[in-house]
């Protein structure tokens, strides 16, 4: 499946190869198949039989899960997924990120394996790019005032409050005051500061920004201005990622996932057009939150794209079931 059909005018796509094919891992395969202690085969090949002999070119694994830096791999910037519960739990899945030697995640790290490192191993072993897909603001560690809540709560998410986005911010739902506010300097800071450690510390082939969790990143009435911070950090990432290219000796990649809905886009601040027409992203995904959405319009997207270099993707999610595997 190609993205959509080539001209000899286009500009070349900036990876190796032409990705037919996109998987997209929301992180939880293998860690939530098995009972600690888990060993790195297990592992590998919990992760990568969805693209072992398939027609699949790249493996989009969500390993970061919010911009507070909550991951599913051994970071020294963020904080490893579960870090600061120990043995606590409130529902009975939670044992796969418990710090303790029956914890999944915890297990493979004590044993001195890094979740990243072997999917991006496997991956490269099968011919298959491997890349880091970060929820650019998902909202799932927002439970955790009380110093307890989600699994994906930081230190960091709890110690900055004045972080957030906050109330009467002209959102639908109650739960945007507690996400992130990209307007703000240090948020932005931190979130390079993850994925340098990815680009330059890790051998992805690209990092994923998914602003389908969530897809409030600023208070509405400072949308303008948000849309501004978003394009300087996105200009700062191509940047970043051209330079991991210069280190590794092949290209690396920069992906965006975003509405479907195109008029959705600029209502949330996110000026997709100009990182196109800039050549600072190489794959874009127009998609719906869960849904396939077979009866969206992607004209917007594939005609803005078409001779940039950015390939445009249409996303289908076939099971809403543990893990969640997206196929674009």
């Amino acid at each position: 499946m190609t993205a959509y059909q080539r001209t000899e005018s286009e500009k070349r796509f900036r990876m190796t190869k032409s990705y037919r094919l996109i998987i997209n891992d929301d992180g939880g395969r293998g860690l939530w198949n098995w009972v600690g202690p888990l060993s790195a085969e297990q592992y590998q090949d919990a992760v990568c039989v969805q693209v072992a002999g398939k027609p699949v070119d790249a493996l989009f694994w969500c390993g970061l899960q919010n911009p507070s830096g909550s991951a599913r791999y051994n970071t020294k910037v963020g904080e490893v997924h579960g870090t600061r519960h120990g043995t606590r739990m409130t529902h009975a899945s939670q044992w796969m990120a418990l710090n303790t030697k029956s914890g999944t995640l915890h297990s493979l790290i004590s044993q001195g394996h890094d979740p990243l490192t072997l999917v991006c191993d496997r991956c490269h072993e099968l011919g298959v790019d491997a890349w880091l897909s970060m929820r650019f603001n998902d909202a799932h560690g927002r439970w955790g005032d009380d110093g307890g809540g989600s699994f994906k709560t930081t230190q960091l998410y709890l110690d900055r409050p004045d972080l957030r986005i906050g109330a009467d911010n002209g959102w639908p739902v109650e739960w945007a005051e507690r996400l992130w506010d990209y307007t703000k300097q240090p948020v932005r800071d931190n979130v390079y500061a993850l994925l340098k450690e990815a680009y330059m510390d890790y051998d992805v082939d690209g990092v994923e920004l998914d602003f389908m969790r969530c897809i409030y990143c600023f208070p509405r009435p400072k949308v303008d201005e948000g849309r501004e911070c978003l394009n300087g950090l996105i200009a700062q990432l191509r940047a970043l990622a051209d330079r991991a290219a210069e280190k590794k000796g092949r290209p690396q990649g920069l992906a965006v996932k975003i509405p479907s809905y195109e008029p959705a886009c600029g209502e949330i601040g996110l000026d997709w057009r100009t990182w196109v027409d800039n050549g600072w992203v190489d794959v874009l995904t127009a998609s719906d939150y869960h849904p396939a959405e077979q009866e969206a319009d992607m004209g917007h997207f594939v005609e803005s794209c078409r001779d940039s270099g950015t390939l445009v993707y249409w996303n289908l999610t076939p099971s809403a079931g543990f893990p969640n595997i997206e196929y674009r």
